[in-house]
């Protein structure tokens, strides 16, 4: 529709099968010095970052979260998502989504000790929840080791050819499962000027998340929605220092 960034929106998602998801991000960390300014968030790399996706970041920037005051830096980002093997059904699809929402929301318990609510008695359900958290997992690694074992379950579940259907099961993305024909063949699309490679059916995969995709929504909910700044990280020292010296 735009041929290249939406202009109201504020993120990008790359999707990519599992084994080469797990190809991509092995090399990211082999080339790590080679890539810099270039980096990847994961799990368990940043003890800071919750998300059940990997990142790939630029640390010429610097990332400040608006919403829940965290002390992470992920510079300026785009989400990777893997697309797993999901089963034969829907039905089937969303009752693994689910086990793996519930291991990703406790996780972000255990990891975050402020409530983005603010509603007294959610954010006191929280504490007391990360309390108990703490008290069973002792420490981040076990923690997760738990949510990365109980994902590694589902997912191995249903990561094989017997399935007909491919989603996104580890992360929120649309709740949508795919027949995976629609994910064989590729054709190149231009993308700000750069040509990159898309499914071949990729109008059949956009109508299926955004039915008529070429429409623009309505004009009020043309706004980014996302909880945090990105600032060229010079630029954002400096401002702290005038911030300080003020």
């Amino acid at each position: 529709r735009h041929s290249g960034f939406i202009p109201r929106d504020d993120d990008v998602k790359i999707w990519m099968s599992r084994e080469d998801y797990n190809k991509f991000f092995s090399y990211m960390k082999e080339h790590s010095n080679e890539i810099f300014p270039l980096s990847f968030c994961t799990r368990s790399v940043d003890s800071g970052y919750t998300y059940g996706i990997n990142r790939i970041t630029d640390m010429r920037f610097k990332y400040v979260d608006n919403v829940m005051g965290a002390n992470v830096d992920y510079g300026i980002f785009v989400d990777v998502y893997p697309l797993d093997f999901v089963g034969n059904s829907h039905q089937e699809y969303m009752a693994g989504y689910r086990q793996i929402e519930k291991l990703n929301d406790i996780y972000a318990v255990y990891m975050q000790d402020k409530s983005s609510s603010k509603l007294w008695h959610k954010k006191l359900a929280k504490k007391i929840a990360r309390f108990v958290l703490h008290c069973v997992y002792k420490d981040n690694r076990r923690m997760l080791d738990y949510v990365t074992g109980g994902t590694n379950k589902v997912i191995g579940k249903y990561n094989n050819t017997n399935s007909t259907l491919v989603g996104i099961i580890v992360w929120w993305a649309y709740e949508q499962s795919y027949p995976k024909e629609l994910f064989e063949g590729e054709t190149m699309l231009m993308f700000e000027n750069e040509e990159f490679r898309v499914p071949l059916n990729y109008k059949d995969i956009l109508t299926t998340i955004y039915g008529d995709y070429m429409q623009l929504p309505p004009e009020e909910k043309r706004n980014p929605y996302h909880g945090y700044s990105i600032y060229r990280r010079c630029d954002y020292e400096q401002s702290k220092w005038k911030e300080f010296l003020w």
